[in-house]
């Protein structure tokens, strides 16, 4: 039936993408225990992770070393400026809307009560 189509149908994938299974990526279970055994401090899950109790998950955000500013001139600095007023006055603008929004709902449901 349908269920031995999928089979022939991931198989037939599985050789034209050229998959392997995920021990050769990921390693076997005992390989993965021998792992975390060496080194129990690290996340079991994903060693790029290694989250303890207490700190912020992944990590505090920071710039890389290499980031300049982006802005040069007084022109620049303007524009930035004017396009941040703008959204500003965007989200003012669909905040007040949501207002209006919740009291029309709220008024509506004091009616029904």
């Amino acid at each position: 039936g349908l269920c031995q189509g999928s089979w022939v149908f991931a198989m037939i994938l599985r050789k034209m993408s050229r998959y392997k299974r995920d021990e050769v990526y990921i390693g076997t279970a005992a390989e993965r225990k021998a792992k975390h055994l060496q080194d129990p401090t690290m996340s079991k899950d994903d060693a790029e992770y290694n989250v303890v109790p207490g700190h912020m998950y992944p990590g505090v955000p920071v710039l890389p070393p290499n980031f300049a500013p982006r802005m040069k001139t007084i022109e620049e600095i303007n524009e930035l400026e004017n396009e941040l007023k703008s959204h500003k006055q965007d989200v003012d603008n669909r905040l007040l809307d949501l207002q209006v929004q919740k009291e029309k709902m709220m008024s509506a449901d004091e009616k029904n009560v």
